[in-house]
């Protein structure tokens, strides 16, 4: 999903799959990435890509400070500006991620927790992206990012063609795909490994703390069987946990 115009095509269907109570997110990606964050009570955060809000609207209930939230999307900003009981430390609005430093609302602005939440992995240039990430940043502050795990583009390349599963794994070329939520529409990705993403954040100044490849475990195997059927072959999701250098 390179544009708004195919993210609109599908940003209402997401939301309304990642809020089932079998959804992956959650299940498995939502619980990962709380953990990541930590505690968010007095934390001003900036959650880039947020898609409906309802993420940063929970970091406001559980004691954030203020929250930041932008989405490529147009279908969300709206709705929020019309909502009588938002909450006025919460701000949601339309922006692109590929240069969303130049925003007025986040002019001058710093953060101690950034995160990306599924969606980095479609930004044009990921280092930009992540330096502009490190500048919105207090000295060591915290960015968790997550994305699909890169083996799961691999694994599908490798199933639809004559391509060994590490070829596939290294293909740089962009791969689109039906979407998963709309699937008239088309989602595309520039896959890259695990060790470009990693040496991405090292480039842009992070320290990275951790990395979380979060699986599901026997009892929600049992409990979700077609989901755990889907893991057990397309890996999930991937999560980089990293922080700004403390001197800054």
């Amino acid at each position: 999903m390179r544009d708004q115009m195919e993210w609109n095509q599908q940003a209402r269907n997401y939301e309304q799959a990642q809020v089932k109570t079998d959804s992956l997110d959650t299940l498995i990606e939502y619980p990962a990435q709380l953990r990541a964050i930590g505690d968010v009570k007095g934390k001003k955060i900036l959650d880039i890509a947020c898609g409906s809000g309802r993420k940063a609207l929970d970091w406001i209930n559980a004691g954030a400070d203020e929250v930041y939230a932008f989405d490529i999307s147009n279908q969300y900003e709206h709705p929020w500006a019309c909502e009588e009981n938002k909450p006025t430390n919460l701000h949601v609005f339309q922006c692109d991620l590929n240069h969303f430093s130049a925003h007025a609302l986040l002019e001058g602005k710093t953060f101690d927790i950034v995160t990306s939440l599924q969606a980095v992995g479609y930004g044009a240039n990921l280092v930009n992206i992540f330096k502009q990430i490190r500048k919105s940043l207090n000295p060591n502050g915290v960015f968790v990012y997550t994305t699909a795990h890169p083996m799961r583009y691999a694994v599908e390349r490798s199933e639809k063609g004559d391509i060994g599963l590490a070829e596939a794994y290294h293909d740089k070329t962009p791969y689109s795909y039906p979407g998963v939520w709309n699937t008239s529409a088309t989602s595309t990705v520039a896959p890259m490994t695990i060790s470009e993403r990693v040496n991405s954040l090292i480039e842009a100044g992070f320290v990275i703390e951790r990395i979380e490849e979060p699986f599901m475990n026997p009892d929600l195997a049992t409990k979700y069987p077609h989901k755990y059927e889907w893991m057990r072959k397309y890996f999930g999701m991937i999560l980089y946990k990293a922080r700004a250098p403390r001197d800054g």
